[in-house]
């Protein structure tokens, strides 16, 4: 390769080197439609990766597991620290195994400690305030919800996610607490990054667990506010009318989903005036609704009152 070649090409590579995964697909995509013979070059690509992975040995995880709660002492206070130290060393595994695209693998260690955690869960608790096991599950829920934004639609993969997902709220809803404490964000995560199929489907689990067999559109629901509703709305909203969907939102206290409706049917100001009933403590979440809408001035202005 002569000189000139080589200061051509170092722009190149720079710029690759810039683009988000997104946008190498994008590029690689229009690379086959103009050179359709490269098809043969990612296939052997796929081949080559399918052969050089190798999964997890997960009995030896859950082995690993199972050995941090029987060795660790549950009979005084710090008890889930211990138990949770040692099954935060997994989850950075799993964390690795993500950032390296491995998702099979992450995936399969999150739900170990997950389960892990479920299994043993009522005999750490003795002390209600820890909360450390919550914390580890809160965490798994995210590395969990990377993935499944990560992976491409409608796959089992995404399917396996959403089951774990929802296994963990509906485990945090058993729990005789006021407020969730490991699955506050799972809503959102089920809602927001999840397809329209996938929503159906997860609509219909929320459904049966919760025994809620609500007709949105006939139904009063100011004095049946019981657990599982708020993601079942979101989860159907694209299947409610916009009055109806309010309507609900008020009923049910729902007010990122009815902000959120607002912004988008143009009624700003009226998003304002409900955004100002809720709690201070949802403020940010409701700010970051109006920055999203494209209403930045708002969201300040609701963060500076």
């Amino acid at each position: 390769m002569n000189i000139n070649s080589q200061t051509e090409q170092q722009p190149q590579e720079a710029i690759l080197e810039q683009l988000d995964r997104t946008a190498l697909l994008t590029l690689v995509k229009q690379m086959i439609q103009l050179h359709p013979d490269l098809s043969r070059l990612v296939d052997s690509l796929s081949a080559t990766h399918k052969l050089h992975y190798e999964p997890l040995n997960a009995e030896l995880y859950r082995l690993k597991v199972e050995q941090i709660f029987s060795s660790t002492d549950r009979n005084s206070w710090g008890s889930e620290g211990r138990a949770a130290g040692p099954l935060l060393d997994i989850m950075k595994i799993a964390d690795a195994a993500a950032l390296k695209q491995d998702y099979t693998n992450a995936v399969l260690l999150y739900e170990i400690i997950v389960r892990g955690i479920f299994d043993n869960y009522d005999t750490f608790r003795w002390h209600a305030e820890e909360g450390d096991l919550d914390t580890v599950i809160e965490a798994c829920a995210d590395g969990l919800d990377k993935c499944l934004r990560e992976e491409p639609q409608e796959n089992s993969e995404r399917t396996h996610i959403t089951q774990i997902l929802c296994d963990i709220y509906e485990f945090d809803m058993t729990l005789d607490n006021d407020e969730p404490v490991m699955s506050s964000k799972v809503p959102a995560m089920l809602v927001q990054h999840t397809t329209s199929t996938e929503r159906k489907s997860i609509a219909a689990r929320i459904r049966q667990a919760f025994e809620l067999e609500i007709d949105w559109h006939t139904d009063s629901l100011s004095e049946q506010y019981d657990r599982g509703i708020e993601l079942l709305l979101g989860l159907e909203a694209e299947t409610i009318d916009d009055e109806t969907f309010l309507r609900v939102c008020r009923e049910t206290e729902s007010y990122p989903y009815l902000i959120e409706r607002l912004l988008k049917l143009g009624r700003p100001e009226e998003a304002l005036a409900e955004a100002q009933q809720v709690d201070t403590y949802y403020l940010p979440e409701i700010a970051d609704i109006f920055r999203k809408q494209g209403h930045e001035e708002m969201a300040l202005r609701l963060i500076e009152e």
